[in-house]
């Protein structure tokens, strides 16, 4: 169609078939996934599909790909399938790591023959309630913070993210990890979902992050209502847990959820002698001790802080000092720690 402005240009359609894709940026991640293993371990750890039809892989990486494209829900799985380029390199990354004969087994799985590359949001969407514990909700109390046991399959995913950092510690090793444990709010309109201390419904997963990869070591949803700090030792255990092999210094970070004493405690004596002693740091509640001894420090004991901008000191107009104080709650124990 000829413009009639003043620039001479057309629009002129494309009937090619050409398959062509304009999200070429998914691409490098479904490398990644079939180079990392994540294909295989899928299929073997979670378990959740059978002989016939979709596996475990088709449903994963249609999920990672769901997400790093931006979709915002399950539904969102119909624009990966609308692109012809990606279907065609997804066809061709499924077979990833597939013996010959499992790749024949492939074709036969789906009976009826396959009119589609990536699940449908209605498969999807089954395939994600079998993660659900029906029998955890009958322990549920109103009012109480509640943390539903993971079943098989979720124990699963779990373990598919282990292997995925460990493949990652072998291509590029660290010695070294910092921790990085939190809980983040993520508000919601669902009606099911519970309200958080911020006074609106949400839920508020919990994550431990490997500062020198960017990697997620453990990542626990939960309900809006449950306190950041709620079994926060096993959190901790569990992100050591998921720690590949290699990595001889472990530091952790957190904030004020940190703040508890079996927490300080496991790291500072290094769960009493059974592990090397963790370095932490932890933003400290403002407990009644420990505000009377920052208000007792001396005035020249108070240094202005900096923060790094180009290589370059800049004030903050911040000031800090090293305050030590004992809590009452570990003050009459003979063998609490220093």
């Amino acid at each position: 169609m000829r413009s009639g402005g003043m620039l001479a240009y057309e629009f002129v359609e494309d009937t090619s078939t050409s398959q062509v894709t304009g999200r070429a940026g998914l691409l490098p991640y479904l490398d990644l996934a079939c180079v990392l293993g994540v294909l295989r371990e899928a299929d073997e750890k979670i378990g959740i599909c059978g002989e016939q039809g979709w596996m475990d892989r088709h449903h994963v990486l249609s999920l990672l790909l769901l997400n790093v494209a931006g979709g915002e829900c399950v539904d969102d799985i119909g624009m990966l399938e609308s692109d012809a380029g990606l279907c065609r390199v997804f066809r061709q990354a499924e077979l990833y790591g597939l013996s010959r004969v499992e790749r024949r087994g492939l074709e036969k799985r789906f009976r009826k023959g396959r009119n589609r590359t990536f699940p449908s949001a209605t498969r999807i969407y089954e395939y994600l309630d079998e993660f659900h514990n029906p029998r955890e909700e009958a322990k549920r109390v109103d009012g109480k913070a509640f943390i539903p046991a993971k079943n098989a399959h979720l124990e699963g995913v779990g373990r598919v993210n282990e292997a995925l950092v460990a493949s990652v510690q072998r291509h590029s090793p660290h010695r070294e990890a910092t921790l990085d444990i939190d809980a983040t709010l993520q508000e919601t309109t669902k009606r099911e979902a519970l309200f958080c201390y911020e006074g609106y419904r949400a839920y508020q997963p919990v994550t431990a992050y490997w500062a020198e990869t960017g990697m997620a070591l453990l990542s626990e949803f939960r309900d809006g209502n449950v306190p950041a700090g709620h079994d926060m030792l096993r959190i901790v255990k569990e992100s050591l847990g998921a720690l590949p092999a290699g990595v001889d210094r472990v530091r952790v970070r957190m904030d004020s959820a940190g703040y508890q004493h079996e927490v300080l405690r496991f790291c500072a004596t290094g769960d009493d002698g059974e592990r090397d002693i963790i370095e932490f740091t932890v933003s400290n509640d403002m407990t009644e001790e420990f505000r009377r001894a920052a208000t007792e420090l001396d005035e020249d004991e108070w240094k202005p802080l900096y923060r790094i901008d180009r290589g370059r000191e800049v004030a903050t107009g911040q000031e800090w000092a090293e305050v030590v104080y004992i809590p009452n709650a570990i003050a009459f124990t003979k063998d609490a720690p220093v």
